[in-house]
């Protein structure tokens, strides 16, 4: 009797399993266009908005998913860089093209980029949401075929949290090194700071992702009302034996 009465108490209480599908939005760059099926327009020099339409929990009807990324950049004291401050970001460079995070970036400088403003429209209606999951990497190039740069990666503004070393495979200039950011995990912030002594590299194509979450499996009122009659018969029947 008491198992059956566990086993009815956890029907009551079960909730369905997260049907999850992972978002990426690859080789992202500061100039407004579209990446990864997402539109971006450029509020500012630093702030973009992303809007992308997709079967993304793959229920079969189109979802939206919209959100924020911003850039910031400091020196090595810490005070923040204006577009044409210290370090020219999105600078005339490679062709003309405004491709860069970050150019010219070394010696205790930091980039901090962070996403907010997620809002997700699930296509089914179904309650489905969704999360960021984790800044994933972006490319550093070389300036100079002998840049060797170490970075630290963290998620305030105090560098020393963790730290991975790139340095260039080919030697040559317009190297292309992809600077692992998973570290910080699912956190909506990341800081990547170059150790002291770093030369000058850029900081392009950078990669992200979300993942869709599943609405819990709540018992319609009809189900709940016969699973809680049942019960409580079971119960008063097992007092009076």
């Amino acid at each position: 009797m008491r198992t059956f009465i566990f086993a009815l108490l956890a029907g009551l209480m079960m909730t369905g399993a997260a049907n999850a599908d992972i978002i990426e939005i690859l080789s992202i760059d500061p100039a407004a266009g579209t990446r990864s099926g997402f539109t971006i327009t450029a509020t500012n020099a630093d702030t973009f908005s992303f809007t992308g339409t997709s079967d993304f929990d793959g229920g079969g009807v189109d979802d939206t998913l919209a959100f924020t990324l911003t850039r910031s950049t400091f020196n090595a004291t810490g005070a923040a860089i204006a577009e044409n401050g210290d370090v020219t970001i999105g600078a005339a460079t490679n062709g003309g093209n405004n491709v860069n995070w970050f150019s010219n970036f070394g010696d205790l400088e930091s980039i901090q980029l962070e996403v907010s403003d997620i809002a997700y429209t699930s296509g089914e209606a179904d309650g489905t949401t969704a999360v960021f999951n984790g800044f994933v990497g972006v490319d550093r190039v070389n300036i100079t075929a002998t840049d060797a740069i170490d970075f630290f990666i963290h998620t305030d503004t105090g560098a020393g949290t963790g730290s991975t070393t790139v340095t260039p495979t080919n030697g040559g200039t317009n190297n292309n090194t992809v600077i692992d950011l998973t570290s910080v995990g699912a956190s909506e912030t990341v800081f990547i700071t170059a150790e002291d002594g770093s030369g000058g590299i850029r900081l392009r194509d950078l990669d992200l992702r979300f993942e869709t979450v599943a609405a819990a499996s709540v018992p319609e009122p009809t189900s709940s009302a016969v699973l809680l009659g049942g019960l409580s018969m079971m119960v008063m029947r097992r007092r009076r034996s």
